[in-house]
């Protein structure tokens, strides 16, 4: 459960950062305040493995859109943490209600369909999809939190789970401070 916890928390914190680049690449002329927001994100994406770090120097909104969805294809960043979220899940099985795996079990499958059918190109559409597909699995991570405040007993597997994700995110925080 604490690495449950840990992962949906990265996969949480990656949606996040890359809808935020996602939004400022799609901007006709960036500003001067929004190409700095862009190192800066470009930075905190290479350090959780969501980005090339020699794409950290490209400022190109072509190649940035490029790097992004690299992330969502087959072995890219946002695909390897969900297939981290589902070995988690599986090694859970026991542990979970029937409804609470049968939600998360079907959630991760659709995240994954909808990854694998993202066009292949790095275009304005395939980024409108990408950014899209962020706001569904920060809906999943949202629906994972609920479903653990409402049907798990208040034992150790749910301390556990609420106990990964605020390390985690104490991590990332600082991470991208440093950033």
């Amino acid at each position: 459960f604490y690495w449950l916890g840990r992962y949906l928390e990265r996969l949480e914190e990656a949606a996040r950062l890359q809808r935020a680049m996602i939004a400022r690449i799609l901007r006709p002329t960036p500003s001067a305040r929004e190409i700095a927001e862009m190192q800066v994100l470009v930075a905190s994406l290479a350090k959780i493995h969501m980005m090339e770090a020699e794409d950290a120097s490209v400022l190109g909104a072509g190649m940035l859109a490029a790097s992004v969805m690299r992330a969502f294809r087959h072995d890219g960043g946002m695909r390897r943490v969900l297939a981290d979220v589902a070995r988690q899940v599986a090694q859970l099985r026991d542990r979970l209600t029937g409804e609470m795996h049968t939600v998360l079990t079907r959630s991760l499958r659709v995240l994954g369909e909808t990854m694998k059918r993202l066009p292949p190109e790095s275009n304005v559409r395939s980024l409108e999809h990408a950014s899209n597909l962020t706001t569904e699995i920060l809906e999943f991570a949202a629906t994972v939190a609920a479903l653990a405040a409402e049907n798990m007993v208040r034992g150790g597997g749910r301390l556990f789970l609420d106990f990964g994700r605020p390390m985690e995110r104490a991590q990332s925080i600082t991470a991208e401070l440093a950033q």
